[in-house]
């Protein structure tokens, strides 16, 4: 598996080589790309001004922040480069937090961590550390001239580092239309519902049971494209009539 970064871990006096390895193998699912209908070629986007009705070249291509409508404060690369977090290598942890203490809302993007080299101590020494004292580290790194704060918790042989969504970046629930109302709900509808979801209760999750299933249509699709066939995907729309909540529970029930 390939790296996406390399550096290290500190805290305190101690510094542990590190790697960070991305979690999710994003290729594996079937990617578009815009073509033009008449002759398949790809369709290019090309850096176009309103203004002077022409293409422009990268050199006079500058970056701002609009302020207000219409309004910019330019910015020059120098500019940028000075207010951009500096270059780091390292991963510094500023503090020990019980595990499951970070609301999952807050959590983005994961990454596995691994040692620089072989029987590296140091790594498995604070690796076994945080599992026998049941702690997550909270560290902040600098990735790709981005800076981030992460939560670090021991997973399976090695480390899983989160990166943290800022609690300024973060909406409100409460922004979201109709789920502050206050509804009548009958006991027989609670018990139903309940029945319902204890049914379909499992004791563990397993989630190679679930699978994107337009990517794997895609793949049929293109296979059989080879033998000039095409795949129709039907799909049901399904709709509960709120007067029909009860008879559908109970339909669902004896399923």
């Amino acid at each position: 598996m390939k790296s996406i970064w390399s550096g290290s871990l500190s805290f305190g006096m101690v510094n542990i080589p590190i790697k960070l390895y991305s979690t999710v193998e994003h290729s594996a699912a079937p990617g578009f790309k815009l073509l033009h209908a008449e002759d398949q070629s790809p369709v290019e986007y090309r850096r176009y001004c309103k203004k002077q009705d022409k293409e422009v070249p990268w050199s006079e291509i500058v970056k701002g922040l609009e302020v207000e409508p219409g309004s910019f404060f330019l910015f020059t690369k120098e500019e940028l480069a000075k207010l951009k977090p500096e270059k780091s290598d390292q991963i510094e942890i500023i503090e020990f937090i019980p595990p499951d203490q970070v609301d999952r809302v807050y959590l983005d993007a994961h990454y596995f961590i691994g040692p620089e080299k072989k029987k590296e101590r140091a790594f498995f020494i604070f690796a076994q550390a945080l599992a026998k004292s049941k702690k997550e580290a909270v560290g902040r790194f600098v990735m790709r001239e981005k800076e981030y704060t992460c939560v670090i918790s021991p997973y399976e042989t090695g480390l899983l580092l989160s990166t943290l969504n800022y609690s300024y970046e973060l909406r409100s629930i409460k922004g979201v239309e109709n789920v502050e109302e206050k509804v009548e709900i009958k006991p027989q509808e609670m018990e139903l519902a309940v029945a319902l979801v204890d049914k379909l209760s499992v004791a563990h999750f397993d989630i190679s049971r679930f699978k994107d299933e337009f990517a794997e249509h895609l793949k049929e699709a293109i296979a059989k494209r080879d033998r000039k066939e095409l795949v129709t995907i039907e799909k049901e729309k399904k709709e509960t009539p709120e007067e029909n909540l009860m008879e559908v529970l109970k339909q669902s029930l004896e399923a």
